[in-house]
């Protein structure tokens, strides 16, 4: 199947976002759950989208540079729409997500690389995404007085 660009599954995911940001500003213990994927996944809080990512790329079983299920390619194209750069990353289209590994020599870490229609691909973050999806909270410096 391709992952068409403007399919519904981003809208629903903007629905939820433009309803988050209305509210105030979120503390951690109070983040906004949200539904992503096919299967409209509730996350509770950013480290447990980290964690869902963080999995498939360090499972061993998702072959390197094979396009990833169905089920996984939903839920990725429904982050990555909140990459601030999602229009050009995305392109003409998403086809596909794959894991790709750089050699030990540049670190061997893994990333995700998505495949467009046309057939380029292009790699991207998908913290960047996690980080418009649960803004990090703003810590306010109180200034201390001292006084003789």
């Amino acid at each position: 199947d391709v992952l068409s660009s403007s399919g519904r599954r981003h809208q629903q995911v903007g629905t939820e976002l433009r309803a988050r940001s209305s509210g105030a500003e979120a503390e951690p213990s109070n983040w906004i759950p949200i539904r992503l994927g096919a299967e409209r996944t509730l996350f509770s809080s950013p480290s447990e989208i980290m964690h869902r990512f963080s999995a498939i790329l360090n499972d061993l079983d998702v072959a390197i540079y094979k396009d990833l299920g169905q089920e996984d390619a939903t839920l990725m194209l429904a982050v990555l729409w909140r990459h601030p750069c999602a229009s050009e990353k995305i392109g003409c289209g998403v086809k596909s997500f794959q894991v790709h590994q750089k050699d030990h020599s540049e670190g061997g870490y893994r990333f995700f690389v998505l495949v467009r229609i046309d057939g380029t691909f292009e790699d991207f973050s998908y913290r960047k995404c996690v980080d418009v999806l649960f803004p990090p909270v703003q810590t306010k410096r109180r200034s201390r007085t001292f006084r003789d």
